[in-house]
């Protein structure tokens, strides 16, 4: 179907169906009492009601009498208050709402929700030609579990569409509206849900299980009751679990009775299912998993989505009963149910639910995925990796799995071949996102500093083998790693024309200027703080296995590149590692102090005011820099032999920074011993020279004083204020 084609449908179907309107949007939303959170709705509606020709509808459900107070604020922002009497039916006090709605589109909510950012809707509500496009709208919702917002399950919920002439809302609890027609556009913007959170509102599971329960005495073949049903129990609770399996063996008896069975309640019944399996996972009952799992697999017809929920829970269950054998084609079943729903976004929304959606995920695929890469990684099963690498969906999900991404480099360490490399950079680069592709530059840079020598060289080696004709960052390992080939004057040649900086991931790029003595001022010139910080620290890191090494490459900066605050941040990093490392000597330590405390002060005064640097360092400082003040303080105590106030300034260094507690530690040990040096050396000198005495009184005793003038000059110069030896000076003189 062309293009044209398919417009032309679309438009023909709305021409057809679309209800008649006379604004864009209707927004409504349910009255209760929440006085808590009513606010917060009503003001996060605000930008879109004003920038979009819009109406807002406010659907009583208690009456003014009975309101805790959200009435009244919200009657103030409405457009229109629809009193409904309540009857147990949300679908009906929905549907009163939408009665009266004259928009273009419907958007639906609850008092308990609010959005965060509303600017893609305004956006998609004053273009006329994106809507064209479109007969239903999707947005995230995020579903807190406390209060305090720490934990949270985001749904993508349909809770926008045209007005269709025959739209209404289904189901009298967790209503819903019907029919939703794709293809659906899908926005980032999201709302806060704290309806459900642990220890707020209670009162409204309890509500709703009371009228499920209803529901389902009337009619205990509704399977979309049973799964609402067993989804609101809490199951962190061994009682809770009990009931859920309870309830869920019930749901799934009665679903055996239904003659004619049609998707939704297959759907739904597998809902039912997949609580059971939870809650034996989470009872370790892994027999009882795989059980369920072969029992119903084959009874019931499964979408690709509901297959990725069952197989996710066997999955598991097969890891942890060590059947390692049989994950495999699990896996491989799932990872090809979740790719044919991910390929297109309208196939995936078409099976949604909002029922254990977090089994339907890129955390599950690259979690199953990783157990596997360790199995073939345990049997160098290198060929198997590069298909799965080949399949799995990297280029969407693998930033979101640091330990796929840290197997697979690992992969390629322990093997000759660049293939896996080159699956990973020709994924990344398929859609020409250079954040996405720096992103994995960056992490293959933090990979590197945790490599021994042999595997380091080996994933160099192999990124020198991938295609980098336009990809910067792999001519810039063609250019640091090949420098004196052909090649590798070649990378750097085209690299040049790419006009970078060095920031992450190209933070080689200022290696290579300092190791050919070139000075780099034009690299970092463009950088802000931020940039400056993110790529000292990647130099720091690099440097991190290999600290013995930095006094030299601290030479070769200083010699190339010229006093400024950008030198002195990374010098003054640099040295900051070698002075806490703990292993280097000593001695080597105390020539690299003083060059610190140089280039930590200077960059401080490139950023903060003179009067911050007084004789007690400000505590507006940094602790570091109040650090280097201290340490500048109780070095130069030293050097004028003011021992009480070299340990004071010592103390006061260590209050300030405790990441220097080692080093501090030695040079206190250090001076103590030197001072016991010092006492040893000098009790030796005196009876040295008490044994001279004593040699000289006997050569004088024996009239030879001309053999003991020399003697005794010596003395006299070595301790000339000893007044034992002016005496012998005299009755030689006499």
């Amino acid at each position: 179907m062309t293009d044209f084609t398919r417009q032309q449908k679309i438009n023909d179907f709305v021409r057809q169906n679309q209800r008649a309107y006379t604004t864009t949007l209707t927004i409504s939303l349910l009255v209760s009492n929440s006085i808590k959170t009513i606010r917060n709705c009503m003001e996060s509606l605000q930008p879109l009601l004003a920038q979009v020709p819009s109406e807002l509808i406010i659907v009583d459900t208690v009456g003014p009498e009975n309101s805790d107070g959200s009435l009244a604020i919200a009657e103030k922002y409405a457009d229109k208050v629809v009193h409904f009497k309540w009857c147990d039916d949300f679908a009906a006090a929905r549907n009163a709402g939408l009665k009266e709605a004259h928009g273009k589109w419907f958007m639906f909510l609850d008092d308990d929700e609010w959005f965060d950012d509303v600017e893609e809707l305004v956006a998609f509500f004053n273009d006329k030609n994106e809507q064209k496009n479109f007969f239903a709208l999707a947005y995230n919702q995020y579903n807190y579990a406390d209060t305090a917002g720490s934990s949270y399950k985001i749904n993508e919920v349909t809770r926008c569409s045209r007005i269709w002439k025959n739209l209404e809302f289904i189901d009298t609890v967790h209503e819903r509206l019907s029919p939703i027609y794709s293809p659906i556009k899908y926005v980032n913007s999201f709302v806060h849900h704290y309806g459900y959170a642990r220890n707020l509102n209670n009162h409204k599971s309890e509500r709703n299980e009371k009228l499920l329960k209803n529901l389902l005495a009337q009619n205990p073949q509704d399977m979309h009751a049973w799964a609402q049903l067993i989804a609101g129990f809490d199951k962190h609770t061994r009682a809770e679990r009990d009931k859920v399996i309870y309830y869920s063996r019930l749901a799934l008896e009665n679903w055996k009775t239904i003659p004619v069975k049609n998707n939704k309640d297959n759907v739904f019944a597998i809902s039912s299912l997949g609580y059971m399996l939870m809650c034996y996972t989470l009872e370790k009952n892994w027999d009882e998993v795989l059980k369920l799992c072969k029992q119903y697999i084959p009874t019931i017809k499964l979408r690709n989505y509901d297959l990725c929920i069952l197989d996710s829970y066997a999955f598991t269950a097969l890891y942890q009963k060590n059947s390692l054998n049989n994950l495999f084609p699990i896996f491989d079943e799932y990872l090809t149910n979740f790719m044919h729903i991910q390929q297109e976004k309208q196939a995936l929304v078409r099976q949604y639910t909002p029922f254990l959606a977090e089994r339907v995920s890129y955390a599950i695929l690259f979690s199953m995925a990783n157990i596997i890469i360790k199995l073939y990684l345990d049997n160098e099963n290198w060929s198997s990796i590069e298909q799965l690498a080949s399949r799995l969906p990297l280029n969407d999900g693998i930033m979101s799995s640091p330990e796929t991404t840290t197997l697979l480099l690992t992969a390629c360490t322990k093997t000759n071949s660049s293939r896996i490399l080159q699956i990973l950079f020709d994924q990344f680069s398929q859609d020409n996102d250079l954040s996405k592709m720096n992103k994995l530059a960056k992490f293959i840079n933090n990979f590197k500093n945790k490599l021994s020598i042999a595997d380091l060289n080996n994933l160099n080696q192999q990124l020198t083998l991938i295609n980098s004709s336009r990809n910067p960052y792999l001519l810039l390992q063609q250019a640091e790693i090949n420098q004196e080939t052909p090649a590798g004057k070649l990378a750097w040649r085209k690299l040049q024309k790419h006009s970078l900086t060095c920031q992450p991931p190209f933070e080689d790029l200022l290696l290579i200027y300092i190791d050919r003595q070139l000075n780099p001022n034009e690299l970092v010139a463009g950088l802000n703080y931020d940039e400056l910080l993110e790529l000292v620290s990647s130099i720091s890191d690099k440097y991190s296995r290999k600290v013995n090494q930095i006094p030299d490459f601290i030479t070769k900066i200083e010699k190339c590149w010229k006093k400024c605050p950008q030198r002195e941040l990374l010098l003054m990093t640099l040295r900051r590692n070698y002075i806490l490392s703990n292993q280097i000597l000593l001695e080597n330590v105390k020539n690299q102090l003083k060059p610190y405390i140089q280039n930590t002060l200077s960059f401080a005064h490139t950023i903060y005011r003179n009067e911050l640097f007084t004789d007690k360092p400000s505590i507006f400082l940094p602790a570091e820099f109040q650090f280097a003040l201290y340490l500048d303080k109780a070095l130069k105590a030293l050097d004028n032999e003011k021992q009480a106030a070299y340990f004071a300034l010592l103390k006061a260094a260590l209050e300030i920074y405790h990441p220097a507690n080692h080093l501090i530690k030695r040079l206190i040990a250090n001076f103590d011993l030197q001072q016991k040096k010092d006492i040893q050396n000098q009790q030796e000198f005196q009876q040295l020279a008490a044994n001279i005495k004593i040699k000289i009184r006997a050569l004088i005793a024996g009239k030879q004083q001309q053999a003991a003038l020399p003697l005794l000059k010596t003395l006299a110069d070595i301790i000339p204020n000893d007044p034992e030896v002016t005496k012998l000076l005299q009755q030689i003189d006499k």
